[in-house]
């Protein structure tokens, strides 16, 4: 060795044995990352063997499960567009919508009339033997006689009418 060398080496060794402890530390850092060795598909066959092993298997999935999926999704699609050509046609239905709707609007105006005021009698006593007969209550079938002749006056027999009204009655 050259002095050069020697004298270089006495330097680094020197400051070791006054620095241990950072010598120490640095040493352990070093262990600590120093890193791991690693294998190579070149180096090391097992990883070539297994990803042909898995590539084979990916093939035959793709191949044997994929079509048999590929299938499956053909089959779903023509019954989702049979169910909606034939079974549940759009064109239909929003003609149904179209025609329920216009039967609740005409619902809606028939109501509109039935809720009309027919009623026309402005005196009370015709009043009340108009409520009889609009009120659509049977119970007030009993009362309608005694209402008409409060208004209109007792119905005559046939044999206390006029001969004009028993003649116009008979020729029917």
């Amino acid at each position: 060795m050259t002095p050069r060398i020697r004298t270089a080496f006495r330097k680094i060794f020197g400051w070791i044995r006054t620095h241990k402890v950072r010598t120490a530390c640095l040493g352990l850092l070093l262990i600590l990352l120093q890193p791991e060795p690693v294998k190579s598909i070149i180096i090391d066959p097992c990883c070539a063997i297994m990803a042909a092993g898995l590539s084979s298997i990916a093939n035959k999935l793709s191949s044997v499960v994929g079509g048999g999926l590929n299938r499956i999704q053909s089959i779903e699609q023509s019954i989702q567009s049979f169910e909606q050509t034939v079974v549940w046609p759009v064109s239909l239905i929003n003609q149904a919508r179209a025609l329920v709707s216009t039967l609740g609007n005409i619902s809606t105006q028939i109501q509109g009339v039935m809720k009309l005021p027919v009623n026309s009698a402005t005196r009370i006593i015709p009043q009340q033997l108009e409520q009889n007969l609009l009120s659509a209550d049977a119970s007030q079938i009993p009362n309608t006689a005694a209402a008409f002749t409060a208004v209109y006056g007792a119905v005559p027999n046939a044999s206390q009418s006029s001969p004009r009204v028993s003649e116009a009655g008979a020729g029917q």
